[in-house]
């Protein structure tokens, strides 16, 4: 569940690893990676996205879940900096999603899915090569889901939830300012109450997405 301690937690833990690593002396013929990763970038994803939402089965006195999937896909924008082969930076993303599933709950039908989602997190990485990243990143994830049910008492319902995300990935440059990155993302955004109008129920949502994306550094920016 997200609360306040975890995200403390978080952060905390990336910023102790950032200065740990940004401490460490630079290996023997260090290598010379200031003019490919320091600066802005910008760019375009798009990847696959599964996730359970739990609670749902509440609305009818019952225990049930359920499982959600479909294609996302975004922008994203960032800014690095390196000291020898560590590199340190902050990104966001906000992407548009076709995340959906379908259960039916003693005869009353639900449909869920996220309209968007997106990120701010925070990334610390390790280049093997002057052309090939490797990187873990983590921070705050906010999505908006929306649940519809045929059921005339019930209803529909969206709400917007907060939580935080974790993942990694490998980054490698294509051209001298364009790079190709893969990537997890694991997202929790603990649990929040929906159809406050028939009593409420507790809705505990998380996803996984996998994402490839391309990547336009803008140099010394």
């Amino acid at each position: 569940m997200f609360t306040v301690k975890n995200s403390k937690k978080i952060l905390a833990g990336i910023g102790l690893l950032a200065t740990l690593a940004y401490s460490q002396p630079g290996l023997a013929g260090g290598l010379d990676s200031d003019i490919a990763w320091n600066g802005f970038y910008g760019g375009l994803h798009i990847g696959a996205g599964f996730g359970d939402i739990k609670g749902l089965g509440a609305l009818a006195g019952v225990d049930a879940d359920d499982k959600m999937s479909g294609v996302v896909g975004g922008v994203l924008a960032g800014w690095n900096v390196t000291k020898n082969n560590w590199l340190f930076g902050v990104e966001g993303d906000f992407a548009g999603t076709g995340i959906s599933g379908k259960i039916n709950i003693l005869g009353v039908n639900v449909s869920e899915n996220i309209r968007w989602n997106g990120n701010l997190r925070g990334r610390i990485g390790y280049l093997l090569t002057p052309d090939v990243l490797l990187f873990g990143a983590g921070g705050l994830s906010i999505a908006d889901y929306n649940i519809k049910t045929d059921s005339l008492i019930a209803g529909n319902d969206s709400s917007v939830f907060v939580g935080w995300t974790v993942g990694g990935g490998i980054e490698s440059a294509a051209l001298d300012n364009v790079r190709l990155r893969l990537e997890y993302l694991y997202a929790d955004y603990g649990s929040k109450r929906m159809f406050n109008s028939v009593g409420g129920v507790n809705v505990t949502p998380s996803t996984h997405t996998v994402r490839a994306a391309i990547i336009y550094h803008f140099n010394g920016l």
